[in-house]
């Protein structure tokens, strides 16, 4: 068995603020730097890792960089974690947008696996009233 680390532990998580006022560009984000999380994850000897959607993003225009960065440290790109609601349909298109652009650029770099957290409703008057019971 291999075992991987996601590089969420470095500087904390935050959300894009951009996601603010655009559910599709609303991405999470850990604010330490990624290149000293791959650094410190391949050095305790971890095969493996998983990034934020937000820290993958940062690489879209320097994919030769993200492959080397990986390269020059074996490690393998095990998943890029991204999320959505899927509980509120006015803003669904939106999340399904996201998440198709995080899939496309995490295949170009490499990534085995996509894997979506989903919202949950708190209510269950709420959920009756988003699905219109």
């Amino acid at each position: 068995m291999k075992l991987g680390y996601q590089t969420n532990t470095w500087g904390g998580v935050v959300g894009h603020p951009a996601g603010v006022t655009s559910v599709k560009d609303l991405y999470y984000l850990a604010n330490g730097s990624t290149e000293q999380a791959l650094s410190d994850i391949a050095e305790v000897g971890y095969a493996g890792v998983e990034i934020f959607d937000g820290n993958l993003a940062q690489y879209a225009n320097k994919k030769s960089e993200f492959k080397q960065i990986l390269k020059a440290h074996s490690l393998e790109f095990v998943a890029v974690y991204t999320g959505a609601n899927f509980i509120y349909p006015d803003i669904l298109e939106d999340e399904l947008f996201k998440i198709e652009s995080v899939a496309q650029l995490s295949s170009e770099l490499g990534a085995q696996h996509l894997v979506i957290g989903g919202g949950r409703f708190g209510r269950k008057e709420l959920w009756n009233q988003t699905m219109g019971y």
